[in-house]
């Protein structure tokens, strides 16, 4: 995309999100958080920017996941060729959630098999998210959208760290649940 036309992307999007935004204040919806326990969550405590999904508003078409799974070789590559990780990560805007989301729509469209993983912490903060990969070869891979880097370890109980030892450990997992969630934050839980 040329310079001119990713000015007036990014300015089309900042006005529409502002929109939402102020649509969601002025209505009285509640904003949702991604919880491994609750998966959307409503908590005052904890801001996003996207308005609590109903029933009635929830779309018909959440994203669907491939069935191919692929070898650990072809994971490194579609990530090396992936540039999730580019995007800023900016608090409350683009998060956790949103960098999995898109690390998830784009496997998709090549036909890799992937979906988001929500894990909550013993110490009741906030959750995170991260992608889950199928592999033929080693099995479920969780990968972190926003570095292209690994957890060795998702397990209730144990410390969620990266494989490269680059980032502080998360926390102690509490919970975890498999999900797949559209752009909107509308999230279903998943079974691989």
């Amino acid at each position: 995309m040329n310079p001119d036309r990713k000015v007036n992307f990014y300015l089309t999007m900042f006005l529409l999100l502002g929109s939402i935004v102020f649509a969601a204040a002025t209505t009285g919806f509640r904003i949702p958080v991604v919880s491994a326990s609750g998966l959307i969550s409503s908590s005052p405590a904890i801001q996003a920017l996207v308005p609590h999904p109903t029933s009635a508003s929830a779309p018909s078409n959440a994203l669907k996941t491939s069935t191919n799974s692929i070898t650990w070789t072809e994971l490194v590559s579609f990530l090396e060729k992936d540039h999730t990780n580019w995007n800023p990560y900016v608090p409350g805007k683009y998060t956790c959630l949103d960098f999995s989301t898109d690390l998830v729509a784009n496997a998709t469209q090549q036909g890799i098999k992937a979906w988001i993983v929500a894990v909550d912490f013993t110490d009741g903060g906030p959750g995170h998210a991260f992608v889950a990969f199928e592999t033929s070869d080693r099995g479920i891979v969780y990968v972190e959208p926003q570095a292209d880097d690994a957890y060795p370890i998702v397990a209730v109980g144990k410390n969620l760290c990266d494989s490269w030892g680059v980032y502080q450990c998360m926390g102690t997992v509490s919970s975890i649940q498999y999900i797949q969630c559209d752009k909107a934050h509308f999230c279903t839980k998943y079974t691989p």
